[in-house]
């Protein structure tokens, strides 16, 4: 029987938020030295979709969100003149 689902559909099990890696070396073309890089072990921390729906759904949350005008928070990120905010175009590295 099992979960019936669109073909073209996308289901979120979780979201990853860790993972081991394992240290390699690879030898690179026409060099003496190894460099040394993470490898993903197969082992990592999953926090299941379930409890980001709880999270999501909280009253706190909930409270946060229809307090918040979203399009004037979008207009003045937009429009901000400082250097430093993180929606201008200039802080986006490319």
């Amino acid at each position: 029987m099992g979960l019936k689902v669109p073909k073209e559909s996308t289901l979120l099990l979780g979201l990853v938020s860790g993972h081991f890696d394992l240290a390699a070396s690879v030898a690179l073309p026409d060099e003496t030295n190894e460099l040394r890089v993470p490898v993903a072990a197969g082992i990592a921390v999953v926090l299941p979709s379930d409890t980001i729906l709880e999270l999501l759904d909280s009253d706190e949350l909930r409270e946060t969100r229809e307090s918040h005008d979203y399009e004037t928070f979008l207009a003045s990120a937009m429009t901000e003149e400082t250097d430093d905010h993180p929606f201008r175009e200039t802080a986006v590295e490319a």
